[in-house]
């Protein structure tokens, strides 16, 4: 994965996506993100000594910025003759921190460890599994169901024709604490419950779950 091929397929896809915008279909665009936040992990672990590492809600905050920033320039660029301009925007999604799933993590990210390497890892508190392919472990993170899109009162106001490039990654996970207050809590979100979150936000008439980076929400 680089950033040439990621832009690449990104301006295949929006490009398909414009066209049905010059159909007159209302759209919205909501994405994954494993590879780029596995890589963010990877930047983080490798670079653990030199900086700061940052949880894994704020990595998922900075793919959802990367990549709706590449979607939204490259749809401005496809659709320039109809004087649309789409809005990539930062969501953040409720789960609870008491769902199951905190107790047992199954979703995995960043790079692969020795058997050694996890021992010593699984000592300072973080939960590995052995990859499926034999190839060494990895940190598992929980998966819970999400609750609310933060900024569903948003979503709802805008206008059928904004396209709007929304839950990248499942979100961001966020938990309101007794006093009401958000934080971000570190797990990944399955984004296929967010986009049809988004769908019934939106009043979608289709849902278009992809098997690339994307899933698209119509209102037709």
């Amino acid at each position: 994965m680089n950033f040439e091929n990621m832009l690449k397929n990104i301006k295949i896809c929006t490009k398909e996506i414009a066209e049905f915008v010059k159909e007159g279909h209302s759209v919205s665009i909501s994405h994954g993100n494993g590879p780029q936040v596995g890589a963010l992990v990877l930047q983080n672990q490798h670079a653990s000594k030199i900086v700061s590492s940052m949880p894994l809600s704020v990595l998922g905050a900075q793919s959802q910025g990367e990549i709706g920033y590449l979607i939204q320039q490259c749809l401005i660029n496809h659709l320039k003759d109809y004087n649309i301009t789409p809005v990539s925007m930062i969501t953040q999604v409720e789960v609870d921190r008491n769902d199951d799933a905190f107790s047992n993590p199954t979703k995995p990210i960043g790079k692969f460890y020795t058997k050694g390497e996890a021992s010593e890892l699984q000592k300072e508190g973080k939960c590995l599994k052995e990859a499926s392919s034999g190839v060494g472990y990895r940190i598992v993170v929980p998966s819970p169901k999400p609750k609310k899109i933060v900024e569903s009162k948003i979503i709802q106001r805008a206008s059928s024709d904004q396209i709007l490039i929304i839950g990248g990654g499942g979100g961001i996970p966020v938990y309101r604490d007794d006093e009401g207050n958000y934080s971000g809590i570190d797990c990944v979100i399955d984004k296929d419950y967010v986009s049809a979150m988004i769908a019934k936000e939106r009043n979608a008439d289709v849902i278009l779950l992809s098997n690339f980076i994307f899933n698209f929400i119509f209102v037709v």
